[in-house]
């Protein structure tokens, strides 16, 4: 059977390559990627070129001279726009022999006498009547001094604002240098455009990710030397690499439920159970897509829920991974909702 089914594959167009990648809006429900047969590989390596390339490209960026310089300017702007309104109210109030003084503490206005600070026991030495204008001259000031220190945090805001801008300006146009070529390579698949344009504008709003995180532990890498889950979201899953020429002939030894459908792995951080989409796993009936899927009937028939779960994929001409488990709502920890991937073949039951 093997044999007539192989010299017929030889003779057809081969099938597409699947891959799941990061869904930047909905991380739980990681989407496919339809790309022809054997171009899957190449976009899985330049993602991983794309990461690496990041990682020297951005850090580089940001400690540039020129942006530096930015960064320094917009500093020296707000300061010097605080000061001028600190150096006004001064001037203000030397017009009534008062002066702003700073202290570890604040600000605070104190009344002068020949240009100098005076002490308690010449300010009590006063006439009431200069008294009661020093303190009447400082009880307006004071509320100047307040509204000046409520201008500070939206002049900070403004500062902030300013370098936001900067650091989205430098961000995009260093991650547009390397992104550029991908979209020019692809521009024949809308659907990788659309994924690359998607991972642009979440790495211009991530690109601190790609910045040193704590000291003697290399760019984008954990103290473990793993890459960074964080960066891990913009590798490329390939679910099905499509070898040589014509379609799959498949045969599944043992016909299971998550042999047929695929899996969703998990690894054990910190005591917890964590998955994502680079821990998707293909079945049978992803391997076979587009081919032949050869299966023992006895086999499939004693495998719980497999014979359920194949009809199931055949009516709806679509794979969808989903657990045992969450099938049977038996759990509800959150877990991933990968889109299916549609499927269309011949299954042939032998036994």
């Amino acid at each position: 059977l093997k044999q007539v089914l192989e010299a017929k594959a030889s003779q057809r167009e081969t099938p597409p390559d699947w891959c799941y990648v990061n869904n930047f809006e909905q991380v739980h429900r990681p989407l496919t990627l339809e790309l022809p047969a054997g171009m899957g590989k190449g976009l899985r390596a330049a993602m991983a070129q794309l990461v690496e390339d990041l990682r020297i490209g951005l850090p580089t960026a940001f400690e540039s001279q020129e942006y530096r310089g930015q960064l320094t300017h917009i500093n020296e702007q707000i300061e010097e726009q605080q000061e001028a309104l600190f150096i006004a109210l001064n001037e203000k109030a030397l017009k009534h022999d008062i002066s702003l003084v700073r202290t570890p503490s604040g600000y605070t206005l104190m009344p002068l006498k020949d240009e100098k600070p005076m002490d308690t026991e010449a300010y009590q030495g006063l006439p009431e009547e200069r008294r009661n204008q020093f303190e009447a001259d400082i009880e307006e000031l004071k509320g100047e001094l307040k509204e000046i220190i409520l201008q500070l945090p939206v002049l900070r805001k403004t500062g902030m604002e300013k370098v936001r801008s900067l650091n989205q300006g430098y961000a995009e146009s260093t991650v547009g240098q390397f992104i550029r070529p991908l979209l020019e390579e692809y521009e024949a698949l809308p659907q990788v455009v659309q994924y690359l344009q998607s991972v642009q504008t979440d790495v211009v709003r991530n690109f601190d990710l790609f910045l040193p995180q704590g000291e003697n532990i290399p760019l984008g890498q954990t103290d473990s030397g793993a890459l960074r889950p964080e960066l891990q979201a913009y590798q490329v899953n390939c679910l099905v690499e499509q070898e040589g020429s014509g379609v799959p002939v498949i045969y599944e030894d043992n016909p299971s439920y998550n042999n047929l459908i695929g899996r969703i792995e998990h690894v054990s951080e910190y005591g917890s159970l964590m998955t994502n989409f680079t821990l998707i796993k293909p079945g049978a009936l992803h391997r076979a897509n587009g081919g032949y899927l050869i299966l023992d009937a006895e086999r499939l028939l004693s495998k719980p829920f497999a014979w359920e779960a194949l009809k199931r994929v055949l009516r709806a001409g679509e794979v969808r991974i989903e657990s045992l488990e969450q099938m049977l709502s038996l759990v509800t920890t959150i877990s991933l909702e990968p889109v299916a991937i549609p499927v269309r073949l011949k299954v042939i039951l032998v036994g």
